[in-house]
């Protein structure tokens, strides 16, 4: 059996380019924009932004079941994934606020013996993806026989409280399951209640959040959708999850309206004090200083220079989008029933057009010998090395074991990435050299400074048909996901599941890069089975 490590390039929606017009105007821009991510004939999505106190769009599009032939209407309900870990987090502040534990109590406080390595582990930490407790759902025993089974959160906790940490709580930030599970645990073992009992008597029901319910598969829910992937260009029905995994992380099930009551309770003060909310949207800074762009519960990030606290959601068959905007007091949720859609991009630009920023550039052209004073090598203090490029007359910017992207420059010395959000801004000195960029994306601007550090770069051989032909197959990920060596000549090429193909190049008679991604990929054969593995370096 061939097994594979392997990381794939992001997609990104083509960004719209409007201006914020009178509400005719902008009505017919989000009925572009949806109507072409949504098609009629495909998996949906229900969408909803308000401006100010006041409701400007909400509509429906595509289909919530495709077997019946049903089409989507606004008020059906989602799962809405990860996007629960914010009434989680609600609970927990809320139990902190009545003075029933402490954000800076050790976690084994309310788990005695759980396995902490030495380490203090606090409840804050699992609040902001700081424990260093391993996500679960990244395991590869997290499989889709293991997704079948109906766990307790007991069990649940037992199956992963054993693997060994990622990194020293506080000293990274990693998105992790795991740490929600246990908040939820912690919650049980506080209140004395089950986690869905005590989230539904003190923040659901009190708020009349009449459509948002905890996921039972076996339970009838009124406008309940069904949820889709997709296998290549074939639609599936989403494979079985139980939810008593998702759990505290991500069991929740809503529609737009109730998570547009959701957000204006919490900003108005009706969830949780204004000093405990201020709490919960700053940034949680590292050991080392770095602020991560988490806060307890949301990610906090900006649009256009407008600050954002936001959270999406995954989870099988779903996924979905929730912004606000604080300033301009503005919300935007997209709820989709297909893990093949954007809908975080689609709210972003939605966003973005609502508070009259959208993201548009008129094209400015640079001669190809002037885009080279760009290129170099970039460094940034928390985030390693950024390569910049020119092929042609275009630049191209790769960040240390990440992808390469394409920027289009707007205007002097300021560029933006082709199909997704990222800004870059090169700085000079007096003497007009180039000094350090600035990368201002959907997070916080990091400024890197130039170094005098040649760019990397990579030789391609040639191998004979028979050498390539040992590396093509099928490489399993997982039940659900593999990827595709194929051979067109003297060329490889490497496809995901619902990706595009691309060509990966030898430098060694094992060793392929992509000229895309800063990744190495390496084909070993095992003694013992005879038998490839893809690693991925």
């Amino acid at each position: 059996m061939k097994k594979i490590i392997f990381l794939f390039l992001p997609f990104f929606l083509v960004l719209s380019a409007c201006h914020h017009q009178a509400p005719p105007t902008l009505q017919q821009q989000f009925d572009t924009l949806l109507s072409q991510a949504f098609p009629d004939s495909q998996p949906g999505a229900t969408v909803l932004v308000a401006w100010k106190g006041r409701l400007i769009y909400r509509k429906a599009f595509g289909m919530a079941n495709m077997e019946l032939k049903v089409p989507m209407r606004p008020e059906y309900v989602f799962r809405i994934g990860s996007i629960t870990k914010q009434f989680t987090a609600c609970a927990i502040m809320k139990l902190a606020e009545e003075g029933k534990l402490l954000l800076k109590d050790n976690i084994t406080r309310y788990l005695p013996g759980y396995p902490v390595h030495g380490y203090t582990i606090t409840i804050e930490n699992l609040l902001t993806h700081t424990s260093g407790i391993r996500n679960y759902t990244d395991l590869p025993e997290w499989d889709a026989g293991f997704q079948r089974r109906d766990l307790t959160p007991e069990k649940l906790i037992d199956w992963f409280r054993n693997e060994p940490m990622d990194f020293a709580p506080g000293e990274q930030f990693r998105y992790s399951n795991s740490g929600y599970v246990i908040l939820g645990y912690i919650i049980e073992k506080v209140s004395g209640l089950s986690y869905t009992q005590f989230v539904e008597d003190s923040i659901i029901k009190p708020l009349g959040l009449r459509h948002t319910v905890f996921d039972d598969t076996r339970s009838v829910v009124p406008g309940r959708v069904e949820g889709y992937q997709k296998a290549d260009t074939v639609w599936q029905n989403a494979d079985y999850l139980s939810m008593t995994q998702p759990y505290a992380a991500g069991a929740l099930m809503s529609n737009v309206d109730d998570l547009y009551a959701w957000y204006k309770a919490v900003m108005e003060g009706k969830v949780l004090s204004k000093e405990m909310l201020a709490k919960a949207f700053t940034p949680y800074m590292l050991k080392n200083g770095m602020k991560t762009g988490y806060g307890y519960g949301w990610f906090l990030g900006n649009i256009q220079g407008s600050r954002t606290i936001e959270h999406a959601g995954g989870i099988n068959g779903f996924l979905s989008s929730t912004i606000y905007l604080p300033r301009e007091d503005a919300f935007v949720a997209v709820l989709t029933n297909s893990t093949a859609s954007r809908p975080t991009q689609v709210a972003a630009v939605l966003a973005a057009l609502a508070i009259g920023k959208p993201y548009e550039y008129k094209n400015l052209h640079v001669p190809h010998d002037s885009l080279n004073e760009y290129a170099g090598v970039y460094r940034s203090e928390y985030n390693g090395l950024r390569y910049v490029t020119v092929a042609d007359t275009t630049l191209y910017v790769m960040i240390s074991g990440s992808d390469r992207l394409q920027f289009i420059p707007y205007a002097k010395d300021k560029f933006y990435m082709k199909g997704g959000f990222t800004q870059l801004e090169f700085r000079r000195d007096s003497a007009g050299r180039i000094v350090s960029l600035v990368s201002n994306d959907r997070s916080s601007p990091i400024i890197w400074e130039k170094t005098n550090l040649p760019l990397p770069e990579r030789k391609v051989i040639d191998l004979p048909a028979a050498t390539l032909d040992q590396y093509t197959g099928v490489y399993p990920v997982n039940s659900r996901f593999s990827v595709t060596i194929t051979r067109d000549g003297n060329q490889l090429y490497a496809k995901g599941t619902g990706q595009d193909k691309f060509q990966i190049f030898p430098e060694s008679t094992i060793a392929f890069f992509a000229k895309e991604t800063d990744i190495l990929i390496e084909f070993v054969k095992v003694k013992a089975t005879g038998s490839v593995v893809m690693l991925l370096h």
